[in-house]
């Protein structure tokens, strides 16, 4: 009987430490992904304000930027989040305009790097949405 007693113990305590290890992993997750989407907002503004001066080669740097926090996010958002699973396809989108934005930028065309920048921008809001309630507790 002590010996299932303290079997159980050991359990009670293993769970405890391990759901609590687990629990602050997933939420540092998220709040590194929203971290990361919060970048990739900042430097796609960026590289609109840049666009609309007719920096293109800025407007560009700061595309590659922006993508570069979206692929980021991408990797720290936890799979089986229901927000990871919505934001996903807005990074995805995101991350597809700001590629465009960079190649316009790249070859000077400011207007259509600026245009794409701005769609960029508007997926990465829509990825932010999803992760505003968690940061919000």
């Amino acid at each position: 009987m002590l010996k299932i007693l303290r079997t159980i113990k050991y359990f009670l305590i293993f769970s405890i430490i391990f759901g609590s290890i687990t629990s602050y992993t997933f939420a540092k997750s998220l709040e590194d992904a929203a971290d990361h989407i919060d970048e990739m907002q900042n430097h796609s503004s960026d590289a609109i304000m840049h666009g609309e001066l007719g920096h293109a080669s800025d407007a560009a740097a700061h595309a590659k930027t922006a993508i570069t926090h979206g692929k980021a996010a991408i990797q720290t958002l936890p799979n089986d989040h229901k927000s990871s699973k919505v934001a996903l396809p807005h990074l995805r989108d995101s991350i597809s305009h700001l590629s465009e934005a960079v190649s316009h930028g790249e070859q000077g065309h400011a207007n259509q790097a600026t245009t794409h920048a701005q769609q960029g921008l508007a997926h990465a809001e829509a990825a932010a949405l999803q992760f505003e309630a968690i940061r919000d507790r």
